[in-house]
């Protein structure tokens, strides 16, 4: 039952782009009237867009000047996807051998964090939305707590016989982490999945090489060298049906530019491969002689964000059924309260209650993400939220009377 008190933090909620689930309750009795429960789109998260990262992080001795910046900068990264409203997962794997993750982070969008569990939307059960929502309670760290990152003893040298083949790791290790085979729940159908690389050594997974003429080189040969990462990329397009939007990779590497043959401590290769795939798979690479860890996470935290900026809010959820006749849904585009826009009742460019949906896509574009549950509002045309978009739904509960006056 709403006080006066609880209306006005609501409302100013509501304006100021809230990012968390307003709920409502008191002693006095229910005047019949209206809830308000504000909807962003995912470029300001009151419905939390999914992503899984994965880093994969060079295990050779040559990195180990890297490893306290990755354990001291990490936390904060994971931190700040919290705080942007992000429904995280991540875990590291090393690059150069496959290896199950010993540990996992997730948000507090998960139901691992118990007391401390964020409802993704409104109307959302802890733990039921969506499928595979919530990690492995096996592997499942808080972003303080994880120690998932390569230790000094677990650096490996000159393996392969200084062949690396990251991105044959890579594939493998994701491949494994998905599907029904796998039982951790890190990698996600209804997710964005993102990929780091962080290495300064170059890859030559699936490539075979030749004699050069003349001098005798080994070069790549027959081709191998393209054919391989184009089967590389179509592995991880595979893992999300194909669709190129729902897959990013990184590079944090050596740069051809400012390449020089120490590099964070230990000699180094242009890590031409992996520059190649992030362009293949829209991503961005860094160069990581120059560069500290925590410029590389900050330009990556800008990157998801212009990312997600593209998305695309299909659905919006309340708490309870509405009173169809009191339902009202207003929208302000870019989150703008000095415009609002009240969306008709329209099968083309308004919206639609479709009662009670289990599973379906909150948001449909560029790619379906965010499997969600509940009392469902169908955004059609115009009316869907893009960007920063807001909306703000008001009803009256089906089930309730006046008790008051």
């Amino acid at each position: 039952m709403w006080n006066m008190k609880s209306q006005q933090h609501l409302v100013a909620a509501a304006l100021g782009l809230a990012g968390a689930l307003i709920t409502s309750c008191g002693s006095q009795a229910y005047q019949a009237g209206s809830t308000s429960l504000a909807q962003a789109a995912p470029g300001t998260f009151q419905i939390a867009a999914k992503v899984d990262i994965v880093l994969a992080q060079e295990d050779m001795g040559s990195m180990y000047e890297a490893y306290n910046q990755l354990a001291t900068q990490f936390p904060g990264f994971l931190n700040q996807l919290q705080s942007s409203g992000w429904d995280y997962h991540f875990t590291v794997v090393p690059l150069t051998t496959q290896v199950s993750p010993l540990q996992a982070v997730a948000s507090q969008y998960d139901a691992n964090w118990g007391s401390s569990w964020i409802s993704p939307y409104p109307g959302a059960v802890e733990g039921s939305p969506g499928q595979g929502e919530n990690l492995s309670a096996s592997l499942f760290s808080t972003p303080s707590s994880f120690g998932g990152f390569a230790w000094a003893n677990t650096f490996t040298s000159n393996v392969n016989n200084g062949q690396e083949y990251g991105l044959l790791n890579i594939t493998q290790n994701l491949l494994a982490m998905q599907g029904a085979s796998s039982s951790t729940n890190l990698i996600r159908n209804d997710a964005l999945l993102v990929v780091v690389v962080l290495s300064n050594e170059d890859d030559s997974s699936g490539v075979t090489y030749c004699p050069r003429s003349g001098d005798g080189l080994l070069v790549p040969c027959n081709g191998t060298y393209q054919s391989s990462l184009n089967t590389y990329q179509q592995e991880m397009l595979n893992l999300k049906g194909g669709n190129a939007s729902g897959v990013k990779f990184y590079a944090a590497v050596a740069n051809e530019q400012n390449y020089n043959e120490s590099c964070l401590g230990g000699n180094s290769a242009v890590g031409t491969r992996y520059q190649a795939m992030a362009s293949m798979l829209g991503g961005q690479s860094y160069d990581i002689c120059t560069s500290q860890i925590s410029g590389v996470l900050s330009s990556l935290s800008s990157s998801l964000q212009a990312v997600r900026m593209s998305y695309e809010t299909k659905y919006l959820f309340i708490a309870s059924a509405p009173n169809l006749s009191t339902l009202t849904v207003t929208k302000y585009p870019g989150g703008d309260t000095s415009n609002p826009q009240v969306i008709p009742q329209s099968s083309t460019n308004g919206w639609t209650y479709d009662g009670q949906l289990t599973n379906v896509y909150a948001i449909d574009s560029p790619i379906p993400m965010n499997l969600s549950s509940g009392y469902a509002i169908e955004l059609h045309g115009a009316a869907k939220l893009e960007g920063n978009d807001t909306a703000v739904v008001n009803f009256t509960p089906a089930n309730l009377q006046n008790t008051a006056g």
